[in-house]
């Protein structure tokens, strides 16, 4: 069976699961495991441990916390009735990951704000953003977009503040 949801579609991983050549399960690894692992979350099914402390991305890892949210994925009514819970990302499982993705749309909004010129178009920035979270499920609009000329010190302060690692 072809997956038709955007998340899913053409991601060969998954192309070759969806036909059990083979099936995703414990130990396995990549693209097409995070994409389920994303999936799982964004529907409330939490994964602590695969996010990590810092609960930016899962890590794409088929582990035991990756097999016990599937079997509540299996269990649950999302996507249409239940199918054998045993935590392994089947055919039969991934039709129903599939069909409760193919409407779920999450949307992000972003204010962009720069301190320095780009010689980067912003229509190209904006093009890989869209495509980047795209692969996502995730639409990106821009609400509002502004440059800034900082100081010396600003820039100084700036530079060096903690989450903005430039190395």
């Amino acid at each position: 069976m072809a997956l038709t949801s955007p998340r899913f579609a053409n991601v060969p991983q998954l192309a070759r699961a969806a036909r059990n050549a083979p099936w995703l399960s414990s130990g396995m690894r990549g693209y097409g495991v995070h994409l389920i692992q994303v999936a799982l979350i964004d529907m409330g099914i939490p994964m602590p441990k695969s996010v990590g402390r810092a609960g930016l991305s899962p890590d794409w890892i088929y582990g035991s916390e990756t097999v016990e949210a599937v079997k509540r994925f299996q269990r649950s009514p999302l996507g249409g009735p239940p199918v054998t819970d045993d935590g392994a990302a089947d055919a039969q499982t991934l039709a129903k990951l599939d069909k409760a993705m193919a409407g779920y749309q999450h949307r992000i909004s972003l204010e962009v704000l720069t301190t320095k010129p780009s010689t980067t178009p912003w229509s190209q920035m904006l093009r890989f953003a869209q495509e980047l979270y795209g692969r996502y499920g995730i639409k990106v609009e821009v609400t509002s977009g502004m440059s800034v000329t900082l100081t010396a010190a600003e820039e100084q302060v700036f530079a060096t503040y903690p989450p903005f690692d430039r190395r």
